[in-house]
């Protein structure tokens, strides 16, 4: 059997590979903004609570306190159910990931030196990487529901 890619399979895995790397850190940035985005309206709440007791005890009535306090709760939940912080990881390791494997290639380093078929190992290992990172992603979203059942 012959391992050798054509040069069109080359030049459409590495235009993959772009276009993965991209697609990784775009959702990477996704899930980063909506972490931390959760995150300072949870803290900004939580601060504001005690705040508005002591500065308008008036307006601190339990009814406000409870409805701050289940929003509070509430954004928890989601970011425990949504996992936007472990995402922002998984993401941005992927296309690191796969911007790391072309380098490699293109300079003939690491697991391309020395190789009969630099090619064929490209692709190999960005298979690799590609099923790693749905199987991580599949592992974490069958941990986060069978928490929430």
């Amino acid at each position: 059997m012959n391992s050798e890619l054509k040069p069109e399979s080359v030049s459409k895995l590495l235009l993959w590979i772009d276009e993965q790397s991209r697609r990784c850190h775009r959702k990477a940035a996704q899930a980063r903004f909506f972490a931390l985005s959760l995150k300072a309206i949870q803290i900004t709440m939580a601060g504001a609570l005690p705040i508005l007791a002591l500065a308008a005890p008036s307006a601190s009535s339990p009814s406000t306190n409870g409805i701050i306090g289940a929003v509070i709760v509430t954004i928890e939940g989601f970011q425990h159910s949504f996992k936007f912080e472990q995402f922002w990881v998984m993401y941005r390791q992927a296309g690191s990931g796969l911007q790391d494997e072309r380098r490699l290639y293109e300079l003939r380093a690491g697991p391309y030196e020395n190789v009969t078929n630099a090619d064929a190992v490209l692709a190999m290992r960005v298979t690799n990487l590609t099923q790693q990172r749905v199987t991580g992603w599949a592992a974490t979203v069958q941990k986060a529901l069978a928490k929430s059942s």
